[in-house]
């Protein structure tokens, strides 16, 4: 099976940002090989309820993304892209996405796709010339619904 990639940021020797790429390639694991590596301390530790509303809201926003990158060819999906609060707003996240981009070019890839929830950080994909491809609100729990924007972009 293939893996996520991991690309880390640091700042002074210290992790201040990652980013988890899924290749074209990438096989999900199976919900056996999820729990057999750790899962159940996460289940047990948030709650089942919590995790799979996670699981669920991660799976359904998600879904656009992993729709069009199997519909091409040469498209990457990120699956996180992260940077540690007191770093945000220092360049971090854009030198990340540059670097990203770069290692994606490099093992051939031609596309990037991607989702969020927060105007916060579609605001910032926009500026580093995403597009949106999808727009839409996903059932969190008790009713509660919140907006979801898949975006992509060449390389």
């Amino acid at each position: 099976m293939k893996k996520s990639h991991f690309l880390m940021a640091k700042v002074d020797g210290k992790i201040v940002g990652l980013a988890v790429l899924e290749d074209p390639h990438y096989k999900r694991p199976s919900d056996l090989q999820f729990l057999l590596h750790g899962w159940w301390n996460v289940y047990f530790s948030a709650g089942i309820k919590r995790v799979n509303a996670w699981v669920n809201m991660d799976e359904t926003a998600g879904t656009p993304c992993h729709d069009y990158q199997h519909n091409g060819e040469n498209i990457w999906y990120c699956s996180s892209l992260t940077v540690d609060p007191p770093y945000q707003g220092k360049g971090v996240g854009t030198q990340l996405v540059a670097f990203m981009e770069e290692y994606i070019r490099e093992h051939g890839g031609k596309q990037l796709t991607l989702f969020t929830n927060s105007e916060k950080n579609l605001a910032f994909y926009k500026k580093n010339n995403f597009e949106v491809f999808d727009e839409r609100d996903i059932a969190v729990r008790d009713g509660l619904k919140m907006r979801s924007w898949s975006v992509k972009k060449s390389l």
